[in-house]
């Protein structure tokens, strides 16, 4: 663990990494590891994207009945 760390904090997955990987430079941690980061992002969106529309294929809503509008108040 990294002097004066008690605990990586969830919030800065950065600093998780640099405690994990037991690196003393938080810049080191984030220049070498945060490239991969926006390409894994990308393809975790393409795939929950891809999960969806597959989801919503098999398994259609039924489409909503018109409901008559209600009288305005007096």
């Amino acid at each position: 663990m990294v002097a004066g760390r008690s605990r990586p904090g969830a919030a800065d997955p950065v600093a998780c990494f640099q405690d994990m990987l037991d690196h003393t430079s938080y810049a080191f941690t984030a220049d070498t590891h945060t490239t991969v980061l926006p390409e894994q992002a990308r393809q975790a969106a393409e795939t929950t994207a891809q999960l969806v529309l597959t989801a919503q294929h098999k398994h259609p809503r039924a489409k909503p009945q018109p409901t008559e509008p209600t009288p305005a108040a007096a």
